[in-house]
């Protein structure tokens, strides 16, 4: 209903002699009055495109509806702003919007602005918010109707999924030609790789502060027989060893290289981590296990043992568990013998010795050149295609095997967190795209790569929007992929 027309009903209910105040343009204009607001506002049963799982096992489209009843408006009395601070998830629609609004303009309405004019709201009305609508209050007093301020209701939906990782790659090439039995590490703000080249053992960095990798530059001055695969993070330093067995760290800050001594011959690094007695580094010294305290290079032995194979490949990891004080470490080995199809896990806590997981009930399968990552507090495995014989996983990068139970259980990821399958635009100017699989990526690179995860020790960046963690994968070449999940990069939410 058009608000014109309201003067004759207003008069019915006011009881009043006559009411000639009308809102046609031929009638008088009414004085503004801030004496009327909008004191709570929510939206209806919304539409929502989604995304399933057909019997197939393939992406099927869908068109859901929801209730956001319950989802908070934020009104803003000074600026008259509407709006909901935790954006509704993406592919919400928002142009048939039915609305519940509270106000106190007594035996007023409420009216909101469609094609250019006034028209009374009911809680039944259709709104499109596809771009903000404004509202505002309308009073009577005695014989003149009186219009309030407008309020500006926007209905925020989030643009991207928040859930999906996204992902861009980089063209850039190793300084000096490809590298092959990779390891990559993050340490202050830069990505590092150690790999051989030409029998030569190289490392080389590169800056990724800016999320965009800036070439790959060489570390100068680091011995040239460096064990692979020895390499792990700690405190902000890289400690790896050589084929002799001598320990050494680098200062990734200003790339000065220096031994480390200790009490006994290290043969193999596991990962570093933080206990109450300072710095330690998990290790092997020959058939025995145990870790170094980097304050004073003492060796303290584990009360009880495992064995890990000298020579094989292995990812490990390190995050809190239960308090600032304890850590958890979970350490995978690639080392497949006969037809094992089941990965060996093991893990620690801190000041604990090492525990091998059974996974036999939801395991990860054994894959070829396999990887194991901490990224959004869970664990995930991936890898070239499955060692086993007679598996349907025989395409690389297939799924991301994801933890949420620290390496107990494993279950491949269908929907969201996924590797690109196919040709995917990065941004609207089709720049930086991902233009092959990487299916496609990693036989291109005749199945070598390395991966590592960054972590921005500045939270917020200039924007004030989050700094997210990335997972970093290198090719054979030096080119990058970089992914991060969409909201660890979303701005925080200000009520």
């Amino acid at each position: 209903m058009k608000i014109k027309y309201l003067p004759l009903i207003a008069a019915l209910l006011m009881t009043t002699p006559s009411l000639v105040s009308c809102l046609d343009s031929n009638e008088v204009v009414i004085d503004y009055t801030l004496e009327s607001s909008i004191t709570s506002f929510a939206v209806g049963t919304l539409h929502i495109d989604r995304v399933g799982i057909d019997s197939e096992g393939k992406d099927s489209a869908f068109v859901d509806t929801i209730s956001f009843a319950d989802y908070p408006f934020t009104i803003d009395q000074t600026s008259r702003i509407i709006e909901n601070k935790d954006s509704l998830p993406v592919g919400t629609h928002t142009d048939k919007v039915t609305t519940t609004i509270s106000y106190d303009g007594g035996y007023g309405f409420l009216a909101y602005e469609k094609n250019g004019e006034d028209t009374v709201w009911t809680s039944t009305d259709s709104i499109d918010f596809t771009n903000p609508v404004k509202f505002r209050v309308y009073t009577y007093s005695e014989n003149s109707v009186i219009k309030g301020y407008p309020y500006t209701v926007k209905v925020n939906v989030h643009q991207l999924d928040p859930d999906t990782l996204v992902w861009r790659n980089f063209s850039q090439s190793f300084d000096g030609g490809n590298l092959t039995d990779q390891q990559a590490l993050y340490a202050d703000g830069k990505v590092f790789v150690i790999g051989t080249h030409n029998g030569t053992t190289l490392m080389q960095y590169t800056d990724v502060s800016s999320y965009t990798p800036d070439g790959w530059s060489t570390v100068s001055g680091i011995p040239s027989d460096i064990k692979p695969n020895s390499a792990v993070t700690c405190e902000g330093y890289i400690y790896f060893l050589t084929i002799a067995n001598q320990l050494y760290r680098l200062n990734p800050s200003d790339m000065n290289i220096e031994t480390v001594t200790t009490d006994v011959t290290v043969t193999r690094l596991l990962a570093g981590a933080t206990e109450s007695s300072g710095a330690v580094l998990y290790a092997c010294a020959g058939n025995t296990n145990g870790k170094i305290n980097l304050a004073d290079g003492t060796w303290s032995e584990d009360t009880q043992s495992v064995t890990f194979e000298e020579g094989a490949n292995f990812s490990s990891t390190v995050a809190l568990s239960y308090n600032d004080q304890i850590h958890r470490t979970t350490l995978m080995i690639d080392n497949q013998t006969g037809n094992d199809t089941i990965v060996p896990i093991y893990t620690r806590l801190t000041n604990e010795p090492w525990v091998k997981i059974n996974t036999s009930n939801l395991p990860v399968p054994y894959l070829e050149n396999i990887s194991m990552i901490t990224y959004d507090g869970k664990l995930y495995a991936f890898g070239g295609a499955s060692k086993a014989s007679g598996t349907t996983l025989t395409v690389p990068f297939q799924y991301f095997y994801s933890s949420e139970d620290n390496g107990l259980t494993w279950e491949p990821m269908l929907t969201k967190v996924v590797f690109p399958q196919e040709t995917i635009y990065a941004d609207d100017t089709e720049t930086n795209l991902i233009t092959e699989s990487f299916a496609t990526y990693y036989q291109n690179s005749e199945s070598e790569y390395s991966c590592t995860v960054s972590t921005p020790e500045q939270e917020l960046n200039a924007e004030g929007a989050l700094n997210p963690s990335c997972i970093w994968v290198v090719w054979r070449d030096g080119s990058m992929s970089r992914g991060y999940i969409n909201r660890l990069s979303f701005k925080p939410k200000q009520w």
